[in-house]
């Protein structure tokens, strides 16, 4: 089992006092709580993307960086209110930790609780212990939560499905999520039938002129329909195991690739973007394509 790194945590909560000192970094002595919660956020995305890379090195500097975000906070605590509210801070989570794990940490005087089978009971444990910690709080009763709205609505997605899914309201099986999502693209394609088939006749994108001919009357349906697909999405990646926002950010990535590649091959036969015709692009746009699936074979 990995020791405690103390000496490393030490010289780095030193650095920290020496930087916050009345004679310290002017920079980071402005930094506060909110500050530095934003921080947390930023270095938390440039971790993801490593790992999503495969990046160790990457991954291991990027997991440095966003260590040192909560020592800087609970330092930050430590001078606002003093050092008994960042000590708190760390015993309300250990005590936290304990109270949703029974089995392994029993209540004083009390026996533990029985082993979770898997992770899927585990969670149901953990969904139970906080619903009777809101309880005593007096907060209203009721499994889902609002989150975050700093989180990217994929990822509040994701984590309803998962929270709802460890009370067993989930699917019994793959074919189960299938069929749902059969079902919304059908019910997205009958909404869809109640708006016009092509835009009107005029210059600029057909898109633009699509959509300037709608009301937010004639779209409520659609937009329902559209909404409860990204749903069935968000919970199709969960059943994979799969992160939809991470999907989403690299079929981004992929757009992007193959968009750049497609204008350069344009522009190298002497062509430029806004001058050509969908058909041109297109061809340019499978030849990208079908470049990326010889480089992936060979």
């Amino acid at each position: 089992m990995p020791t405690l790194p103390q000496a490393a945590l030490e010289q780095l909560w030193r650095t920290l006092e020496r930087l916050l000192a009345p004679d310290g970094c002017p920079w980071d002595r402005e930094q506060r709580l909110a500050d530095i919660a934003r921080h947390l956020i930023d270095e938390g995305h440039e971790w993801l993307e490593a790992c999503n890379q495969g990046d160790r090195v990457g991954q291991v500097e990027e997991l440095g960086d966003l260590a040192y975000l909560p020592l800087f906070g609970l330092q930050r605590l430590a001078r606002d209110e003093g050092e008994a509210a960042a000590a708190g801070a760390l015993q309300a989570i250990d005590a936290k930790l304990r109270r949703r794990h029974p089995q392994l940490f029993p209540a004083p005087g009390g026996a533990a609780g029985p082993m979770p089978a898997d992770s899927a009971e585990q969670l149901r444990v953990w969904e139970a212990v906080k619903r009777e910690e809101r309880a005593a709080r007096g907060e209203a009763p009721g499994l889902l939560k609002p989150l975050p709205r700093s989180l990217s609505v994929l990822a509040r997605s994701q984590r309803y499905q998962e929270t709802a899914a460890g009370v067993g309201f989930d699917w019994p099986d793959l074919a189960g999520v299938l069929a749902k999502l059969d079902e919304e693209v059908g019910e997205l394609r009958a909404a869809l039938a109640a708006l016009p088939a092509a835009p009107p006749p005029g210059a600029g994108a057909p898109s633009s002129r699509y959509r300037a001919g709608l009301s937010p009357a004639t779209l409520a349906q659609a937009q329902e329909e559209l909404g409860d697909l990204f749903i069935v999405l968000a919970n199709l990646s969960r059943w994979l195991g799969l992160d939809a926002e991470a999907l989403a950010e690299s079929a981004n990535a992929k757009f992007r690739r193959r968009f750049a590649a497609m204008e350069a091959r344009l522009a190298a036969d002497g062509e430029r973007l806004g001058e050509l015709s969908l058909e041109t692009m297109d061809r340019a746009w499978q030849a990208v394509k079908n470049a990326e699936a010889a480089g992936e074979e060979s």
